[in-house]
C-alpha cells in the first residue's frame, strides 16, 4: 500500500505504486495503487484531494497497516523537493537549518521532530505522527550521505527496523565509535 503520492517523470524510479507492485507481486498479495502526486500547488488542492475517496481509501489502508516500508532521505532533498514541486517556493533559512533528514517525505529536526514548512502543507502521504502509529516500521535507506539521518531517526525511535547497505552500516558503526 502506498503512502505517499508519486513523482511523476522527474523521477521514476523510487515510485511508491511501483515498489508496492513489485512487493506485491513477490508476496502474492493485492496491490493498492495510489494515483496522486507527492505534492501539489497549494494547502488547497491538498485538502481537496485527501478528501477524494479514491485517495482517501488508499491513505486509511496505509494507517491501518501493520508494517509500513519506507524510506529515510538527508539534506539537500527539501529544498530539491520544494524547487520541483513548490511553485512559489522560496528559501526559509529556519527549515534550511533545522532539516536533519526525511522519512517517507516527512521532514524531521535533529530532535525527531516534524518541521513546520510548506512542504508539508502540499505533500499527499501519510504524516510522521500516522506513521509511527503502525506497529512495525522498517526503513530502507543506503548511501553513505543519509548516515546521519538514518542515525537521529534511529536515535529518537521513527523506525524499528533497518535495511541497508554494507557501506552505511560500517559508516553508522563508524559514527557509534566515535560516539557522534
Amino acid at each position: 500500500i502506498p503512502r505517499s503520492g508519486g513523482w511523476g517523470t522527474e523521477d521514476m524510479h523510487p515510485q511508491a505504486n511501483r515498489i508496492s507492485e513489485s512487493l506485491a507481486q513477490r508476496s502474492g498479495w493485492p496491490a493498492l495503487q495510489l494515483h496522486a502526486p507527492v505534492a501539489v500547488d497549494s494547502s488547497e488542492v491538498k485538502s481537496m484531494l485527501m478528501r477524494q475517496g479514491f485517495i482517501k481509501d488508499v491513505l486509511d489502508a496505509a494507517r491501518n497497516a501493520d508494517i509500513a516500508v519506507v524510506g529515510i532521505g538527508c539534506v539537500p532533498r527539501y529544498i530539491e523537493w520544494c524547487q520541483m514541486y513548490l511553485p512559489d517556493y522560496q528559501s526559509d533559512s529556519r527549515v534550511d537549518k533545522a532539516y536533519m533528514g526525511d522519512i517517507a517525505y516527512n521532514l524531521f529536526d535533529r530532535d525527531g521532530k516534524p518541521i513546520d514548512c510548506a512542504w508539508h502543507d502540499h505533500k499527499i502521504a501519510l504524516d510522521l505522527e500516522e506513521i509511527l502509529r503502525i506497529p512495525e516500521v522498517i526503513a530502507v535507506a543506503g548511501g553513505k550521505e543519509k548516515a546521519h539521518s538514518i542515525d537521529l531517526a534511529a536515535k529518537h525511535g521513527l523506525f524499528h527496523s533497518l535495511v541497508t547497505d554494507v557501506e552505511t552500516a560500517e559508516q553508522l558503526l563508524e559514527m557509534k565509535r566515535k560516539g557522534l
